[in-house]
């Protein structure tokens, strides 16, 4: 299990490699859980707190800043076609 800090509210997206589970962890030291899935996969979920636990220990969860309503898939990010040069100065490109 991995423990991950989040901000309640704020949406996230998971990365998983594997079959895995998301609990939220409550004050009173319980969990719900929020998310479940049996293929790995890249799912999007609210935080309700400011902890979650991730039973798959590779996965990758990210804050995202444009949450998708339900049913719908978010799009963002770059699409086929265009130019994904780095535009930020600041940061060096990987080679």
């Amino acid at each position: 299990m991995m423990k991950v800090n989040t901000i309640p509210g704020a949406s996230y997206a998971l990365t998983c490699t594997a079959a895995c589970t998301i609990h939220a962890l409550l004050s009173d030291a319980s969990s719900l859980v929020i998310l479940e899935t049996e293929n790995p996969g890249q799912y999007f979920f609210i935080a309700p707190t400011d902890t979650i636990e991730v039973s798959d220990e590779h996965a990758l969860v990210t804050q995202t800043f444009k949450a998708a309503a339900p049913g719908l898939s978010a799009r963002g990010g770059i699409r086929p076609g265009v130019n994904a040069d780095l535009k930020n100065p600041t940061v060096e490109k990987a080679v």
